[in-house]
């Protein structure tokens, strides 16, 4: 099978004028396309084949989550070969939404009925929209092909079990899960996935959000992202196992105030016939303390009492290892980071009764409301990603923003000296070049005053080239401006400490 793409110029034509032409989306052929560009085709075939394949449809209901989770299968099967840069190419996703894929398309989000209102989505259904990372997982094929990617483990048994998750809603959790910055590493998606479907499988339920998510739980989902974010801002999470990564997800949600369903609900069944008793909660629970590598949490066997048999979980239930001795283990390797990774530690097992572990208490604190990551947040995150530098001050002062950045989304210029001179002096301090030869900072014998002049010269003036910062020459406050600050999240600033981070690991191995 051969599958289209759209021309380059055929796509800027249609994204221009894709207001003019929403009433042709309603059609149930896209013969409109071809008049529109009259003697010109807008496509051009890919240069290779997959297998032929067909997506399905649904009429809504419980059976969408299911028909779309059989549709990431089919598509991610056929197309599984795509190279990540084919991948996120819009000329490849459009062009499928405007050609192959017109047909189901058109029955997906049925346009033939579609309204005034819901054809305003078809900027983000058909094309991209928004910031690049968001739009794969907004554009109806690529989401599908995406969600694909980041499941797919060809050492299962089943190559695609962790699309279980989204068995009972596949949309509302497809976004604020990959849509985050970190979650282009697949082990560190696999490891956060794994661990919302232990927590699923025990009946997990955040206290407050109890009501309002009783059907997806998307309040876990949200609340388990953002604390990733965070961990994110003072470790690299892509020196961590996927298993390292689950684990710490639930040891930190088992501290936010929750609920869970009765034992009979959450502790598999055995469905030997000869069972004479159903199976009772664990009277103790392992915890893993603060540590930079952690041990699964897992039921521990209650004193007094015969060690249970293992079993073997299916379905949702993640199967969790058991052990209570401190490991100790150490991490061979070097990176290029100011953040150098802690390379050996031992872990601090402690056994708690349930019912003193923190938020079961009636009585704990209600969590902190999580904010959905806004467009603001995707446009700032794609900015530090794809900054052009010629040198690393730039990146390296919007760090020193998201630092020490106060209420009203400003600093005083001079906090930023400080945060120079120790950026540059750790660099130096372990082995790596602080800059370029020709870089002031390849002496950190400079004084304050230099540095202060060099930022204010040369990356300050930069940055206020993006439109996002403002900065007043009188008062030295410089910071974002009033109306982007106000569409920024905490979520979103984790997310952009990250990219920045990111931008500059990517320099320096260039250099």
């Amino acid at each position: 099978m051969k599958i289209h793409f759209l021309k380059e110029d055929a796509l800027i034509a249609l994204k221009a004028n894709v207001s003019a032409n929403l009433a042709n989306y309603r059609k149930p052929t896209n013969e409109w396309i071809h008049e529109y560009f009259q003697d010109e085709d807008p496509f051009m075939e890919a240069n290779f084949e997959c297998e032929d394949f067909q997506l399905y449809t649904s009429d809504g209901g419980d059976e969408l989550a299911q028909v779309e989770i059989q549709n990431v299968r089919t598509l991610y099967s056929a197309l599984i070969n795509l190279t990540d840069t084919q991948a996120t190419d819009e000329r490849l996703w459009a062009g499928l939404c405007h050609s192959d894929l017109w047909d189901y398309m058109h029955k997906r989000w049925k346009m033939q009925e579609a309204t005034d209102a819901a054809l305003k989505a078809v900027p983000s259904r058909y094309f991209f929209s928004s910031g690049r990372k968001r739009s794969l997982f907004v554009n109806t094929p690529s989401k599908l092909w995406w969600v694909g990617r980041m499941v797919y483990d060809s050492q299962r048994s089943d190559p695609f079990e962790l699309l279980n998750y989204f068995r009972d809603s596949f949309s509302v959790k497809v976004l604020p899960l990959f849509s985050n910055n970190y979650m282009s590493n697949r082990v560190l998606a696999a490891g956060l996935i794994e661990a919302l479907m232990y927590l699923e499988s025990i009946g997990y339920e955040l206290k407050e959000m109890k009501k309002a998510w009783t059907i997806v739980n998307r309040g876990t989902l949200m609340t388990a992202a953002a604390f990733l974010n965070v961990y994110g801002g003072t470790h690299i999470l892509d020196y961590y196992s996927k298993e390292e990564i689950r684990d710490k997800v639930i040891a930190y949600m088992l501290t936010v105030p929750h609920t869970k369903r009765t034992a009979a609900d959450r502790i598999p069944i055995s469905q030997e016939p000869d069972r004479k008793a159903p199976t009772v909660p664990p009277s103790v629970w392992t915890v893993v303390l603060d540590s930079h590598e952690s041990e699964p949490v897992h039921e521990a066997v209650p004193q007094n009492e015969p060690p249970k048999p293992e079993q073997t979980q299916t379905g949702a239930d993640v199967q969790l290892p058991q052990t209570n001795e401190p490991v100790r283990r150490r991490r061979r390797h070097k990176t290029d980071s100011t953040t150098a990774p802690e390379v050996s530690e031992t872990k601090m097992i402690v056994q708690q009764p349930l019912d003193e572990l923190p938020g079961t208490n009636e009585t704990d604190p209600a969590p902190a409301e999580v904010r959905m990551d806004t467009q603001m947040d995707d446009k700032l995150v794609d900015y530090c990603e794809n900054m052009r530098l010629s040198y690393s001050y730039k990146v390296v002062l919007f760090l020193a923003l998201l630092e020490n950045v106060e209420s009203d989304g400003k600093m005083d210029i001079s906090r930023a000296v400080p945060f120079f001179r120790k950026f540059y002096c750790e660099r130096k301090e372990k082995g790596f070049p602080a800059e370029l030869k020709t870089g002031i900072y390849s002496d950190l014998s400079i004084s304050d005053s230099r540095i202060l002049a060099s930022i204010t010269k040369n990356p300050l003036y930069a940055l206020l080239l993006s439109n996002y910062f403002e900065y007043d020459s009188d008062t030295g406050r410089f910071g974002f401006k009033a109306d982007v600050w106000s569409e920024i999240t905490e979520n979103g600033r984790a997310r952009m400490k990250e990219a920045a981070n990111a931008r500059l690991t990517r320099y320096y191995q260039e250099l």
